[in-house]
């Protein structure tokens, strides 16, 4: 009798655990259901918030990340899937990390260690003076973005720069300002139009061209280059490489007798306009 009744006993509380399981999975699941809406919610609101509550949430984030950067694992994480075009420069102008949007946009998978300058059209400093950013895809063709910078405090001894990028129109002027915006002496910028004429060109150009052509600020580029230099075949390679490809340098000697080594590329505006950019440096001899 005792052992039937012991028996009984253990079914019940068999059946009971069994009820419990299955309440519990069924709270779990439930409780799993609940938590993914909210979550969905929450992502869709992100996703419809409006552009100045949008600010306000990346103005908090900076906020909270120029006290929290140095916690570097948490924090790429939380920036990597931050819903804005995100990356950071350290003090020598290379790219220490970027977003998952960054490298949408940008159309890589990688840009750490890359300098600056050799992803972007700008300089840091032109960048920052201007507010704006251009940036030639594969195809060279041109994208511009409004410009955000936070410097961040690492630790006690370095900073980095955070760089918050947003897509918009792209001002043709403004590109020609931070082009042409050289304040280097041994370094010559401009910009021609698809004719190969000098649309426009840096101070360094007409200090370099002037005493020999007070034209300088007009006229096809292979008859200055020609003004300032005997290297006639070296023009020629220039102008024939450039017809066929994206790219064309060569190295002139310069009647001065030091050398100039210039190089062109083929840009395309948005509207599809073609230009080409002329950057060249000066080679003490």
């Amino acid at each position: 009798m005792i052992a039937i009744t012991l028996w009984l006993i253990w079914v019940v509380l068999q059946i009971q655990d069994e009820l419990n399981f299955v309440i519990y999975s069924e709270l779990f699941f439930v409780w799993l259901v609940i938590k993914t809406i909210l979550l969905a919610l929450v992502f869709q609101f992100n996703y419809v918030v409006d552009e100045s509550r949008r600010i306000t949430t990346q103005d908090s984030v900076i906020r909270e990340l120029k006290i929290t950067l140095a916690e570097t694992a948490v924090m790429k994480t939380v920036l990597y899937n931050f819903p804005a075009f995100l990356f950071l420069t350290n003090k020598d102008g290379n790219i220490i990390f970027a977003n998952k949007i960054a490298l949408s946009n940008l159309g890589t998978s990688f840009m750490e260690k890359k300098n600056f300058d050799s992803v972007f059209m700008d300089s840091i400093e032109e960048a920052i003076t201007f507010s704006r950013l251009t940036y030639k895809d594969p195809n060279n063709s041109l994208h511009m973005f409004a410009v955000r910078t936070e410097k961040v405090l690492v630790d006690k001894q370095s900073r980095c720069m955070l760089w918050m990028l947003r897509h918009i129109d792209f001002d043709f002027e403004i590109f020609c300002r931070s082009i042409i915006n050289n304040r280097e002496s041994f370094k010559v910028t401009g910009l021609l139009d698809h004719n190969f004429a000098i649309y426009r060109m840096s101070n360094s150009w007409r200090k370099l061209i002037s005493p020999v052509d007070k034209f300088f600020h007009s006229g096809v580029i292979w008859d200055k280059l020609r003004i300032i230099s005997e290297s006639y075949s070296e023009i020629t390679h220039i102008e024939n490489t450039i017809s066929t490809s994206k790219r064309a340098t060569g190295w002139l000697l310069i009647r001065t007798g030091n050398a100039l080594v210039v190089t062109l590329e083929k840009i395309y505006s948005p509207d599809k306009r073609l230009f080409y950019h002329l950057y060249a440096r000066h080679i003490l001899q």
